[in-house]
């Protein structure tokens, strides 16, 4: 329905409509679509690695039982809900720096790059405090007072939330540099980073520290924030290696 919406909205909706659009809906440009498939397939492998560290994280701790499970189903709820922040800034950096790239314009891409992480640290670090300051009520919007488990699931769901704090800065850092390098339309190295460390840095690291270090449910949590601070670090660096061969060159080299 979403693409369905949004379609209807391009054709029908000024200013969208008036360059007709799906003028040639049936007329493939071949060249085009090559170019599409191969900046956006990349990122597709991004997106599905981190959700699916997450996916597999959680059936991990179906082994904890059922607390642990419904702790964390509300802790990737809420830093979920976190995420869509930083997540908005990495798209519109995104778009404005391909834009920015496209023509060029190196002094544009880097100003929209240093912002673009400036805003996304400063965003994160106020979603970080608030969970850690209000982690208990955010944890009572879930449960009901006389759920057998409410005194399980809590004790879970606490640490596991403090965890989340510390790592909503490096999740959304991660995202929004990848985007500043999807703009300049370097993908494919990073869909490499984040699948390397969101499944070895991330669940690898969760599986031992849960069920071989003995550190138990936690153990997975702390696996998450691994994986996310490695890609956050390896990506952050790529971006402004980036960024310092632009300004030597005097000129946006597109991936």
């Amino acid at each position: 329905m979403g693409t369905i919406s949004m379609g209807l909205i391009i054709g029908l909706k000024s200013p969208f409509k008036d360059i007709q659009p799906f003028r040639r809906l049936w007329a493939m440009d071949w060249k085009i679509t090559k170019k599409i498939l191969k900046v956006g397939s990349p990122n597709g492998v991004m997106v599905m690695s981190e959700t699916g560290m997450f996916a597999v994280a959680s059936i991990m701790m179906g082994f904890f039982g059922t607390a642990a499970l419904a702790a964390t189903a509300i802790s990737t709820q809420l830093a979920g809900i976190c995420f869509m922040i930083p997540l908005s800034i990495a798209q519109a950096s995104s778009i404005l720096i391909g834009r920015a790239a496209g023509s060029q314009d190196t002094e544009k891409v880097a100003s929209l790059s240093i912002i673009s992480i400036a805003l996304g640290i400063g965003v994160t670090s106020l979603m970080s405090f608030l969970i850690f300051i209000f982690h208990m009520p955010l944890i009572d919007i879930f449960l009901k007072r006389d759920d057998p488990l409410q005194e399980a699931v809590t004790n879970f769901a606490i640490p596991f939330l403090l965890i989340t704090a510390l790592f909503q800065i490096v999740d959304g850092l991660q995202a929004i540099t990848a985007a500043i390098l999807r703009g300049i339309n370097d993908t494919a190295v990073p869909a490499l980073i984040g699948f390397i460390c969101f499944w070895g840095g991330g669940l690898f690291v969760g599986y031992l520290l849960a069920f071989r270090a003995g550190v138990g449910p936690n153990g997975i949590w702390w696996g998450l924030a691994c994986g996310l601070t490695l890609a956050s670090l390896i990506l952050t660096m790529r971006c402004f290696w980036f960024l310092s061969k632009m300004n030597t060159n005097n000129r946006v080299e597109l991936g």
